[in-house]
């Protein structure tokens, strides 16, 4: 990316796909010298603020002589057609002119196009769409397999998931009993939910993108920051840190029942995209009671975890852990004894 440096006329070319499209902005008092050349395929748009009979006004400005001869001199080309209507409309006189210009590099062939569309508020010039064969490329697709929710037959799926037998937690590695449960699913699933196939198309231009769309988000990227961005910075940044603070919940301690487990998969919200293990929300909304039970792990927890340990454990929490290690050495000072602490940071217990 190349910027404007010790100059009045503003510019930033910024290279796409391999070709340097070059924005300008030359305010009006500023004479017009020159831009940098660059290689072939380039774009240059922006705001010249320069009159010429090429575009559309009734006589030659220095600068527009100026903009006219070094485009000639780099043999670009001009993209401007009579029939569009103008960039800029005077909101005070109501006369329109073209101040907004695009100048391409053809190579000896003008397949560019360039679009004024209609007004949008807020601002007194239109935008104007360049359609250029170097940049917009036909994207070749692959087919993709979807699953057809609407014709899914979720008997058969719970049916299947009855008749499955899960491996035993207590006996397995969690791991591997995940991707049991996973193969289980997804099992269910291909036997009594058809798939189709459809492309994914690259979102192009079309009718659907309106004027009014547009200007929302060219108002909406083009808003100064607020004048107290630094104090809103702070503000965001301790509001962050408070609510990061750890806290006792003991909600997170409370036992909770099945009717509360399918709750929560019934507000799972629906048609999100899954995650890496490929399972919809769809799939938890239609488990059987057979499989819902055996996502509850934690009757064997408390036989998996060692008595010391105080996370992940029924009532317990880190605060217990400080707690009995200061009962411990109060009961070391009431038997005057020494009381110590050895902390062990193990490489394999950070993994």
């Amino acid at each position: 990316m190349d910027t404007s440096q010790n100059s009045d006329l503003q510019w930033i070319a910024v290279a796409i796909g391999g070709t340097t499209v070059v924005n300008v902005y030359k305010p009006p008092p500023t004479p017009f010298t020159y831009l940098p050349a660059f290689q072939h395929p380039c774009i240059y748009a922006g705001d010249f603020n320069s009159q010429h009979t090429e575009w559309g006004y009734k006589k030659n400005s220095q600068d527009g002589e100026n903009l006219a001869h070094w485009s000639s001199s780099l043999c670009l080309t001009l993209l401007y057609d009579s029939k569009q209507p103008c960039s800029f409309t005077s909101r005070r006189w109501g006369t329109g002119s073209n101040p907004d210009l695009a100048f391409i590099t053809t190579n000896g062939q003008v397949n560019a196009e360039r679009t004024v569309i209609g007004r949008f508020p807020n601002s007194q010039h239109r935008p104007s769409v360049i359609t250029h064969p170097a940049i917009v490329k036909p994207t070749i697709t692959s087919d993709q397999p979807r699953w057809n929710f609407c014709k899914a037959d979720w008997n058969t799926y719970k049916a299947k998931l009855n008749n499955t037998t899960l491996p035993d937690i207590e006996n397995k590695d969690i791991n591997t009993a995940n991707s049991a449960f996973i193969s289980a699913v997804l099992g269910a699933a291909k036997a009594s939910i058809p798939r189709g196939h459809r492309k994914n198309y690259v979102p192009g231009w079309d009718d659907a993108f309106k004027a009014n769309h547009i200007a929302k988000c060219l108002i909406e990227n083009g808003k100064f920051p607020a004048p107290n961005k630094k104090f809103i910075s702070k503000v965001n940044r301790e509001l962050k840190e408070a609510w990061n603070c750890p806290t006792a919940d003991q909600d997170l301690c409370h036992d909770f029942f099945t009717d509360e487990l399918r709750t929560a998969i019934q507000a799972l919200k629906l048609g999100k995209a899954p995650g890496p293990d490929s399972l919809h929300p769809e799939f938890y909304a239609h488990l059987p009671e057979k499989t819902v039970e055996w996502l509850k792990i934690y009757p064997i927890v408390d036989e998996v975890l060692p008595h010391e340990q105080a996370g992940f454990r029924k009532g317990f929490s880190t605060l217990d852990q400080a707690a009995r290690l200061t009962q411990d050495i109060e009961d070391a000072f009431q038997r005057k004894e020494k009381a110590g602490v050895v902390l062990v940071d193990h490489p394999e217990l950070q993994r």
